[in-house]
């Protein structure tokens, strides 16, 4: 995230100084302070605490999409919603600032529900290749929709031999990568193995025409 400058920050909320939120931010950040930093917390808690204008320190999903959209963080409504019930445990339909900076945390490090399509996309923003290789390999829940557009781990072929057993995914993308017929072809006989895959994008690659009548043949099955 980018973080404004703290200078801005001097009555955050309901009269609290920049001290009395530092004080406040301290046991979090001892909790959540290996997946987050002070700054970032008082950039959390600035857009948070903009958002609580009830002042009950808790906030209903589409105030939570605010918060989100001023990370820069993109969520539909819907998931913001079904964060706050899933993730928000004090009150109901509601998310306290402690619930809101433990999601965050806990999706950092993939210990967390992942039945929310956002939380899913948080994930594996802040996954390594070779992380998001073994939730394929694996057949994470975290990997339902795979977006593997212009990415280095599309030309793996781990991947496409991880493909041919997972059995979480629906969709994936692996268009705009340069893959070749050899790829191409590896792909397609996993394919044959794969029976839970809905939706391929190998757009805008260079299968060649054996590739390309490989993967013919496997999608008329």
């Amino acid at each position: 995230f980018n973080h404004p400058s703290f200078q801005n920050l001097t009555k955050m909320h309901k009269g609290m100084d920049a001290d009395e939120v530092d004080q406040y931010l301290e046991p979090i950040l001892q909790e959540f302070g290996m997946r987050t930093d002070k700054q970032e917390l008082r950039t959390f808690w600035k857009f948070f605490s903009a958002q609580d204008v009830e002042g009950k320190g808790s906030l209903v999903g589409p105030r939570l999409r605010r918060v989100l959209l001023e990370l820069d963080l993109d969520a539909t409504k819907e998931e913001c919603i079904d964060m706050v019930k899933r993730y928000g445990h004090t009150s109901q339909n509601r998310i306290t600032f402690e619930e809101f900076v433990a999601m965050i945390a806990n999706a950092r490090g993939g210990k967390i529900d992942p039945s929310n399509p956002f939380i899913r996309r948080y994930v594996l923003s802040f996954s390594s290749l070779e992380t998001v290789l073994e939730m394929v390999r694996t057949s994470s829940d975290f990997v339902v929709n795979l977006d593997l557009k212009e990415s280095r781990l599309a030309k793996d072929m781990r991947l496409s031999q991880a493909l041919a057993f997972n059995t979480s995914l629906v969709s994936i993308s692996l268009a705009s990568n340069a893959l070749g017929t050899e790829f191409v072809c590896a792909l397609a006989d996993s394919l044959l193995e794969n029976t839970t895959l809905k939706e391929l994008d190998i757009s805008r690659n260079q299968a060649g025409d054996e590739g390309a009548i490989r993967m013919a043949r496997v999608l008329r099955l």
